[in-house]
Parts: structure tokens; C-alpha cells; sequence
């Protein structure tokens, strides 16, 4: 990775690629933290339940079992064929309820990253986080920076679960730490994504297609979310730089630094398997620009005897799997151990993953990665990658394989499990979209660069030219400021859905988001039960802060239904949902649900659904 940090110095855009690319990632980074400041309604203004009531009241202590994983609901809630269950019922209902607004953010997924520190016990040996999908290559740097945190200053690292129920900002300092992480593989992202460009189509096309990358929505998502896929996506790239050059000059040290990059970005997440499929690549385009060197240097074509294809291939094949794999084996220990000694955490958490993603409905999964890569990369930059890609073919560019043939791979993947997913599923494009912004920056680099030299020399031309000189070079000029325009255009268009997303981060790093303004709102439209005067409200998931705005449980009755169908066939109360966008089958309230990122849970708009009494009482949606 030397080779790509040694560019800094040399090159101001990778230094102002840099700074910007920090200004967007940081400035958001504190949105949707667990905060004492929604106290005054999640308690609805009396005494705020103290962290010892809490927590014994919300016993925990059965999730941390060697049979679970860490992602893994132990205490569902079951059903009764069609009938609702009240959440609310009893004290230790609600007490559970808070626990969750104490600990979790608006992020649904960043507290099982926490859930599996929170398991481990490094004093006693026990390091098992009984999360796999999320790989220990995410899992133990986060938990080490948190350490790193507490032997500074920087955050309180203690035992005392209810430290943290009374302190939930100091808790929030734990989700901080791992944003952090992923932000540093997003920096070094932005190198690698310049040197790859760099490499396919000269410094513009780094230059264009490294700010295409700090600029795309569904960068500016994850490099503010703690989740491992942007730094997964980054070790592909990574590998992908390497495979470059091993295919290009044949060193070993290119090569192993493949193999290496391709078993961390799967020990990172275990979306990124399909990297793999770049050691056979590699070695096959080295042995195949080997034999076309020898044919253009000699008779017969015959390779030397310093190509390190020549010796057995395929024993560097099978050991450069190896590496990788072991790679794999040695940040994620435990995946081997339990196979052998506790099978039942890894059929545990990997089956909980599994049941979430379901192969099939290929069609429909095509259209909606298509949406979601419009959405995560922007229409332009879609369409100039997929331009780079139809040139590169045309012009036998196969230099650039290694980045497609990995990028199409997980495209494929994509589609595959895409049917009917929300938009927070585009996550999984981002390394699809990190080599369509390639592409684009290639393309509009290979453009400008083509006008300007068009003009160069119809300029030349014309100056031996007698009347009517001026007219050629009047006309490529324009063309020149045409080309630079829709460049610019392009880049300002992705920039501006960027700050869509950076937008709503801003939003919710303080009270004026959509969750804290839609409590208002909830108050007022839910009616009270004719029994007991609390209010009804219903839900389709466990309350939290990412899917239900803060509210005093201690007045709410509260319903879980098992499905939208059951709602419809027995609504006792107003239904609250978080929504990717205005429904129209709903109402939506609160000044910032528009506009929308859809990809990200931050400034997320809430959509309620009621019976047709009191159906007036909210804004319809314009």
C-alpha cells in the first residue's frame, strides 16, 4: 500500500480529495446517537427511570449464551395466529422498551456490532464476537479503539451496564468510535480509487473519478454509518489495484498483497467473497500477456524463464487461494473453532443472516438494484460507467478486467438476493459503484482530453489560414466548453444528491430531525383506549429508536401485529412506520421528510396509517 501513500506528497488533488472527502464524512458522524434529550418525552416530563430500575427490570442476561449469536432476537415475540401482542403490558415491557432508546441508535444494525463486544470477555479469554457476517476484521479494531478510548480519556469503558442507561451519550461514544474506523477505510478508499483511474485512463481520469467517489450518496451513507461494508469495498479495490500490477510487471509482492486484499475484504464482510474470483483472473491475464510479449519478441512466442507463470500455475492458483483463506482464518478464529466445538453459534447467527436474503425473483431483483444503484451512485454516474464499460469492450481494454470481472460478480450477487428489499439494501452496490465512478471518471477525462486536443490542432491548422481562419478553432472551442460543461455538470449533479444524504445526517445530529418532531405529532393523532385512557398505537416491529419515535411508554398501549395484513383485518389504533419515502397509502408528518435518502435511516420520515375515523387528522401527503 506504499505505492499508493507515496502519492500524497507529489499530487495537490489527492491532498484536496482529502480534505474534502473528511469535511463530508465528519460532519455528520454524531447523528442519531443515543442522548438523555428526548427525556422529557420518553417520560413524558416526570422522574426519569434510573439506569439500576432499568436494568433490572429489562433482565439481559440471557442474549450472552454460547448458543446464540449475537444477532439473534432469544426472547422473540410469539403470535397467535393473526392477534396482536401488547408490548406495553407490564413495567418490565417497558423497561425494555427504554433500554433500547437508552442504548441504540438510528442506525438499525450498529448496536449488533455492540452486542458482540458486549459478549466478549477479553480478561477471561472468551474473544468469540458470535457474529460472523460482520468479519473480526471490523469487529476487533472497533472493540480496540474503544479500548484505545478508555486507557485516553476519550470514553468511559466500564461493566456497569447501568452507567451507560444513565449516561446513554457516553454509550454513544462507543457507536462513534467505529464510524471512525470505517471513515479512515474511506480515506484510503479515495487513494485507490484515484490510482485505479490513474491507471486506466491518466491523472484526469483519477482526478474526476476520486471526486465522483467523495461526492456519491451512498459514500456520503456509509462512511457515517458503523457498518464494515465501505471498508470491505475498499480491500477489493485494493485487491484489485494489486491484481493490476501483478498482471502488468508479474512481482511477487504484487501478487501476495492480492491474495492478502482478497482474504481481508471477506474477513471484513462476507459480501465480499466474490473478490476471490481475481486470483484465477490474475494469474490466467499474466500468463496470457506473457505469451503475447514473447510472440512479438521472438519465434514462436516463447515466454523466459524470469515469468513466474511459467513455473506451475496452478500451484500458485491453489496457494494463492490459500493465502487468501488464511487470511480469512486469522480475523475471524472462531468460525474454524466453532465448526469444530460449538456448531450451533454459527448455525445460529449465520441463519438469522440467511433467512434475511432469499435467491430468486431475478427480474424483479434486477429492477430493483437498478433503482438502488440510481439512488446510491446517481443516474450519470450509472451511465458513463456503463459507457466505460461498453468502450473498454469495443476497444479490447483488458487492462480494466480486473475491476469488471469482481464489480460484475457482485452485481450479479446484487440481483440475486435484490427482490423486494428497502433501500437500505443499496449498501451492497457500493463497491458496483465505486468501479461505475471509475468508469464515469475515465470517460469524461478521455473526452475533455480528446476535445482539448482537437483543438490544439485544428488550431494549429488554422493559424497558416488566410480569411475565415478563425472559424474552425470558434467551433472546436465551443465544442471544448460544451464537453467541460456537461462534465461539470455531471459532477455537480452527483454532488447535489450527495448533499442530500449529508444533508439529513446534519438534520439529525440534534433535535430538529423527523423522529423528534414526529412524537409531536404522534401525541396528537393517537386516541386513548376507552379503558385505561392510554394511547393506542400499533407497530409491525419491536419499538426502537430507528423505527418509532420517543414516546412515554408509560401511557401507550402499545400492539405488535405480525404482519400489515393482520393490521388491516383488526386495526385498534394509528400504525407508525418508518418509510423510505411519502406513501401514498399514508400520512407523513414533520418538516424534514423531504428531501429523502432513501439508502440511510438518518432524518428518517415516519408514515402513519389509521382507521378511516380519524383519517383526517393528519396532512395528507401533497
Amino acid at each position: 500500500m506504499g505505492i499508493i501513500v507515496s502519492v500524497i506528497p507529489r499530487s495537490p488533488v489527492i491532498f484536496l480529495l482529502l480534505v474534502l472527502y473528511a469535511a463530508s464524512a465528519v460532519a455528520g458522524i454524531t447523528w442519531g446517537l443515543p442522548s438523555a434529550r428526548i427525556d422529557p418525552v420518553l417520560f413524558g416530563g416526570g422522574p426519569v427511570w434510573s439506569g439500576e430500575k432499568i436494568a433490572a427490570l429489562a433482565d439481559t442476561s440471557s442474549r450472552f449464551s454460547d448458543e446464540h449469536g449475537a444477532d439473534v432476537d432469544v426472547d422473540p415475540v410469539v403470535f397467535v395466529g393473526d392477534e396482536p401482542v401488547e408490548l406495553t403490558a407490564t413495567e418490565a415491557d417497558v423497561a425494555a422498551i427504554y433500554r433500547r432508546y437508552r442504548l441504540y441508535t438510528h442506525q438499525p444494525d450498529e448496536m449488533i456490532t455492540m452486542m458482540a463486544l458486549a459478549g466478549m470477555q477479553p480478561g477471561a479469554g472468551r474473544l468469540d464476537p458470535k457474529l460472523y457476517q460482520y468479519g473480526g476484521l471490523f469487529v476487533y479494531p472497533v472493540g480496540a479503539l474503544i479500548g484505545l478510548g478508555g486507557l485516553t480519556g476519550l470514553i468511559e469503558v466500564t461493566s456497569d451496564l447501568e452507567h451507560y442507561l444513565d449516561h446513554p451519550e457516553e454509550f454513544g461514544k462507543f457507536y462513534l468510535a467505529a464510524r471512525l474506523y470505517v471513515v479512515l477505510w474511506g480515506g484510503l478508499g479515495v487513494l485507490l480509487v484515484h490510482a485505479v483511474a490513474s491507471r486506466l485512463g491518466g491523472g484526469g481520469a483519477g482526478a474526476v473519478a476520486g471526486l465522483l467517489y467523495v461526492l456519491m450518496p451512498v459514500i456520503v451513507c456509509m462512511t457515517h454509518e458503523a457498518k464494515p461494508h465501505l471498508p470491505g469495498a475498499v480491500l477489493m479495490l485494493a485487491a484489485v489495484w494489486w491484481a493490476m500490477g501483478y498482471v502488468e510487471h508479474g512481482r511477487r509482492g504484487e501478487w501476495i498483497g492480492m491474495c492478502i486484499a482478497c482474504g481481508a475484504a471477506f474477513g471484513m464482510v462476507l459480501s465480499s467473497l466474490p473478490i476471490f474470483v481475481l486470483i484465477p483472473l490474475a494469474e490466467w491475464m499474466r500468463k496470457w500477456r506473457a505469451g503475447e510479449k514473447g510472440a512479438e519478441s521472438g519465434p514462436g512466442g516463447s515466454m523466459t524463464t524470469t515469468d513466474p507463470t511459467r513455473a506451475r500455475p496452478w500451484i500458485r492458483l491453489a496457494t494463492g487461494t490459500c493465502v487468501g483463506l488464511a487470511v480469512y482464518a486469522l480475523t475471524n478464529p472462531y468460525v474454524a473453532i466453532n465448526a469444530l466445538v460449538n456448531r450451533e453459534v454459527l448455525r445460529s447467527n449465520l441463519s438469522n443472516s440467511t433467512a434475511m436474503y432469499e435467491i430468486g425473483r431475478v427480474g424483479e431483483g434486477l429492477g430493483r438494484v437498478l433503482e438502488l444503484t440510481v439512488e446510491g451512485a446517481t443516474l450519470p454516474v450509472l451511465m458513463l460507467g456503463t459507457l466505460a464499460l461498453v468502450l473498454g469492450i469495443r476497444r479490447r481494454r483488458w487492462e480494466m478486467l480486473p475491476l469488471v470481472v469482481p464489480a460484475g460478480l457482485v452485481f450479479v450477487q446484487f440481483v440475486l438476493l435484490g427482490a423486494g428489499k428497502p433501500a437500505e439494501y443499496g449498501r451492497f452496490g457500493v463497491f458496483c459503484n465505486t468501479g461505475l465512478a471509475i468508469g464515469a471518471g475515465c470517460v469524461l477525462a478521455g473526452v475533455v482530453r480528446g476535445a482539448w486536443s482537437r483543438r490544439s490542432r485544428r488550431g494549429g491548422h488554422s493559424a497558416e489560414a488566410s480569411t475565415g481562419a478563425k472559424e474552425p478553432v470558434q467551433a472546436v472551442s465551443g465544442w471544448v466548453v460544451g464537453v467541460v460543461a456537461v462534465s461539470g455538470l455531471v459532477v455537480l449533479s452527483t454532488g447535489f444528491f450527495g448533499w442530500v444524504y449529508l444533508h439529513n445526517f446534519l438534520r439529525d445530529t440534534g433535535p430538529n430531525n423527523t423522529r423528534e418532531e414526529f412524537a409531536t405529532v404522534l401525541e396528537a393523532c393517537a386516541e386513548p383506549d376507552p379503558v385505561d385512557g392510554r394511547l393506542v398505537v400499533c407497530v409491525l416491529a419491536d419499538p426502537a429508536p430507528y423505527g418509532l419515535p420517543p414516546m412515554d411508554f408509560q401511557r401507550v398501549r402499545l400492539w405488535r401485529y405480525p404482519s400489515m395484513q393482520a393490521y388491516e383485518a383488526d386495526p385498534r389504533g394509528v400504525l407508525v412506520l418508518p418509510a423510505d419515502r411519502n406513501s401514498a397509502d399514508g400520512r407523513v408528518a414533520g418538516s424534514g421528510q423531504w428531501p429523502y435518502s432513501p439508502i440511510s435511516w438518518a432524518n428518517k420520515p415516519m408514515v402513519v396509517r389509521q382507521p378511516p375515523r380519524i383519517d383526517a387528522l393528519l396532512p395528507r401527503v401533497p
